[in-house]
């Protein structure tokens, strides 16, 4: 196996780090119709793999990646990961492979690491009221959002972060992509015309203790729907 590499995923709506480890298959037989029949991976936040997080084991599979799994990976730590693969035939690698170990050239352990962030990514959240509002109402949206902190990712409430921006769109339109509306942090109100029966709104966190900055967009308790205003019924009556 070679080209081995980490690919670490969006971290919105994700409260434990994960990451896809991958490879590419490689055997001198391979011009004999070899393949791949299995691998294990070993991940350690140590580089001499003492205390291993992640052992999958003898994995029966021909895949070329795995996905770590929630928990397996804490925030604001290095991993090292290492390498075996079977064959077609059961024969397995000399030895561990270590990233990124490109074609030709083996890379010597313990490979090179790979970091998780330092902390969870902001979690957008919000309730509004009333439910169903007529046009022209205020409607008032109540911020519940939460961010992090390094180093142990600790909880607080985003509109305290110096660090953190916000962003409203109280008309999102998927097709339009995100537009600001409003920078307010924190619980916002706003009112509609009427030109639609639902509003979907939509807020942006932008947490800028990262370098560079990493932001997450989220709907909150679901799209404002306009209380339809029903007119009169006249009936003509003779005099």
């Amino acid at each position: 196996a070679n080209n081995l590499s980490v690919i670490q995923l969006n971290y919105c709506d994700v409260f434990s780090p994960t990451a896809i480890l991958s490879w590419s298959f490689a055997d001198p037989d391979i011009g004999f119709g070899d393949t791949q029949s299995a691998y294990q991976i070993q991940v350690d936040n140590n580089s001499d793999f003492s205390s291993l997080e992640i052992d999958t084991g003898k994995v029966l599979s021909s895949s070329n990646s795995r996905t770590t799994s929630s928990g397996d990976l804490d925030y604001n730590a290095t991993y090292y990961w290492r390498l075996k693969v079977w064959d077609s035939f059961d024969a397995f690698s000399f030895d561990w492979i270590y990233p990124p170990s490109p074609i030709g050239f083996p890379t010597i352990k313990p490979g090179t690491p790979f970091s998780a962030p330092v902390h969870a990514y902001p979690y957008p959240d919000f309730t509004h009221s009333p439910a169903n509002p007529p046009v022209g109402a205020t409607v008032n949206f109540t911020d519940n959002s939460k961010c992090y902190s390094a180093p142990s990712n600790t909880e607080y409430d985003c509109k305290n972060g110096g660090a953190i921006q916000y962003a409203w769109d109280f008309d999102y339109i998927v097709t339009e992509g995100f537009t600001e509306d409003s920078n307010v942090k924190g619980n916002v109100t706003t009112s509609f015309d009427g030109a639609k029966d639902s509003y979907d709104v939509r807020l942006k966190i932008i947490d800028n203790s990262f370098s560079p900055s990493k932001f997450c967009v989220r709907g909150g308790d679901g799209p404002v729907k306009i209380k339809s205003i029903r007119l009169p019924k006249w009936k003509e009556v003779s005099p």
